[in-house]
């Protein structure tokens, strides 16, 4: 079964998100900054497909009870699997039926309300499917223990029932409470208590192990169980280690089972477990390992044990890596792709790296309003990512390389100066468009004023370079100061090291208001009298992540330059030729 779409209403910060798309590549990632909803989100998938209870401080005070909604499709043949034992074959068929006619897609439901029982604080737990056609009450059906198991039950829910059985498992992995503790021990029912419970629970899980069992057995039959169990999952955490991570540390998890020393006044005689790491030269206790060898151990003891319970998993992490320094957090990134090829995976974040700049189709941008306790959670697609806030966008936008230290094309010549990244996609995608062979370093300054920085530096360096900058006012004024402090004033030589794009205001104004609303802003178009590059002004989009959309479309052969007019056309050769232009001159420089 693939889930498609989910809609989440009345929960905690969240009034209605309307429905949204996971992303087609598996991974699906909610920006944003502390407190804006992200972990509401994905605290709401894991209520779907897994019986467990909302809370009352998952209630809005002044909504309805909560709703989850998820569109779902699913294969035939194993919906007939599920369907068989829940039914009668004749409305079995009804609901086969049905779902031949319409097409093996649909939205599957999740309510709560108020427990039937009396004082209990739980509430009831309803899943259903938006099928009308299937609303009729179903026959009975005898159990072979005498039972009616369809008494009062309507054909939807039967085919709930077995989309339910069906359907992927929403994980929630949280470091914070998921990492593995140096002790943790064990209570008179013999479960575990104390930090770090759920890692240690994983890890029993994955053994196989009973604390009771194991706890009635003698010393020697307690160790003999252990190390089977601790070297089977060695095996497969190698093998994890090495494949999803690509590093070949020789990890090893070890634990043992302990007894409190008879002066430990209040837990004299109480067992507990302990665990280590070893590296093959060390064995240390978890918290003295680094933050990211417990991150990804914890992470795998999850993995594995949800695996356990059930074969097909939705794997939601809240904020992976956040304490992580930013090569580690590259790793729980690079393992994040390997694992979605199997495990569809959704994840928050507010780390740029984090984030693939490539990738912004994955991205929503979550945030609330300037008053945080009374605004409910925004959730904004990757196409009108322009109407998030700075601070939400932020990590985004650091991402795809507005801040000019993470651009790594400064080369000895062909060093092309641009004012920001919009520019540097739109000039890559028309190098992609015109098929240019002539290799051009573009780089993004951060803002036309933070161009005669970089001129100066680059002269200091002794980078040849050229410059490329918007026809407005700004743009001359950089253009004439250049002139009178790098070039003496010397017109002719200005003019072979900058260049104004003629008739452009920015560089949107290369694009017809045509080409512009069709290719950049895919909408219909319209009769405005405003330019490109006074409409990309307006608050609900973003320059950049126009401009890196268009250039994916670009580099993915979606947009050819026959697909533009003659205006256009004729622009992007133009402004093309002069930057070759440009960079000839470099080359004849002293």
């Amino acid at each position: 079964m693939k889930i498609e779409k989910f809609r989440i209403k009345n929960f905690r910060s969240i009034i209605d998100t309307k429905w949204r798309d996971f992303s087609i590549d598996g991974v699906t990632v909610l920006v944003g900054q502390n407190e804006s909803g992200k972990s509401a989100i994905l605290e709401a998938l894991s209520m779907t497909f897994s019986r467990k209870h909302i809370t009352n401080d998952d209630l809005r005070y002044d909504c309805d009870f909560p709703e989850i909604w998820l569109t779902c499709e699913f294969d035939e043949s194993q919906f007939g699997k599920e369907l068989k034992g829940l039914a009668t074959e004749d409305d079995i068929k009804t609901i086969q039926n049905h779902f031949k006619r319409v097409g093996h897609r649909t939205q599957c439901f999740f309510k709560w309300t108020p427990s039937s029982e009396p004082d209990s604080r739980q509430f009831d737990f309803d899943v259903d499917i938006d099928e009308p056609e299937l609303s009729r009450d179903a026959m009975d059906f005898i159990s072979k223990d005498g039972e009616n198991i369809t008494e009062q039950t309507k054909l939807s829910h039967i085919a709930a029932s077995a989309l339910f059985n069906m359907a992927p498992t929403f994980t929630l992995f949280q470091s914070d409470s998921g990492l593995l503790p140096n002790t943790i021990d064990i209570d008179a029912n013999f479960g575990l208590v104390g930090e770090g419970k759920a890692a240690a629970e994983n890890l029993l899980a994955i053994a196989n192990i009973q604390l009771k069992d194991l706890i009635n057995q003698d010393s020697r039959a307690q160790e003999s169980k252990i190390a089977r169990a601790i070297n089977e999952i060695n095996s497969e955490l190698k093998d994890f280690w090495n494949q999803k991570i690509g590093l070949n540390n020789k990890i090893r998890l070890e634990f043992s089972l302990k007894h409190h020393a008879s002066n430990s006044s209040k837990k004299a005689g109480d067992p507990y477990l302990i665990f280590w790491v070893s590296d093959g030269m060390h064995k240390l206790h978890p918290k003295q390992r680094s933050a990211g060898v417990r991150w990804f151990i914890s992470f795998y003891l999850q993995l594995k044990a949800s695996q356990k319970q059930n074969n097909k998993l939705h794997f939601l992490l809240d904020e992976p890596g956040a304490n992580l320094h930013a090569n580690a957090q590259k790793d729980v990134l690079k393992l994040i792709n390997k694992l979605s090829k199997d495990i569809p995976i959704t994840y928050s974040t507010h780390s740029p790296t984090l984030i693939e700049y490539e990738k912004p189709y994955r991205v929503y941008a979550v945030q609330r309003g300037d008053d945080e306790t009374e605004t409910p959670t925004e959730l904004i697609e990757a196409h009108h990512l322009g109407a998030a806030s700075s601070d939400t966008l932020s990590p985004i936008l650091t991402a795809i390389g507005t801040d000019f230290s993470q651009q790594n094309v400064i080369q000895k010549n062909n060093n092309i100066i641009l004012e920001g990244p919009s520019g540097f996609y739109y000039f890559s995608a028309f190098w992609h468009l015109m098929n240019i062979p002539q290799k051009i370093n573009f780089i993004s300054a951060t803002g036309v004023n933070k161009i005669p920085p970089l001129a100066y530096i680059f002269t200091g360096w002794g980078l040849k370079f050229s410059i490329l900058i918007d026809d407005d006012s700004q743009g001359r004024q950089v253009f004439n100061q250049l002139k009178r402090d790098l070039w003496g004033d010397d017109e002719y030589l200005a003019k072979n090291k900058a260049y104004k794009i003629k008739n452009c205001n920015g560089v949107e104004d290369i694009f017809s208001n045509e080409d512009f609303s069709k290719h950049i802003l895919k909408i219909a178009p319209t009769t405005t009298k405003q330019t490109p590059s006074e409409i990309v002004k307006l608050p609900q989009y973003s320059k950049p992540i126009l401009a890196y959309t268009f250039y994916l479309d670009v580099k993915n052969k979606k947009i050819k330059i026959d697909d533009f007019d003659e205006t256009t056309k004729e622009k992007i050769h133009e402004t093309c030729a002069k930057i070759l232009q440009l960079v000839d001159a470099q080359h004849t420089e002293n």
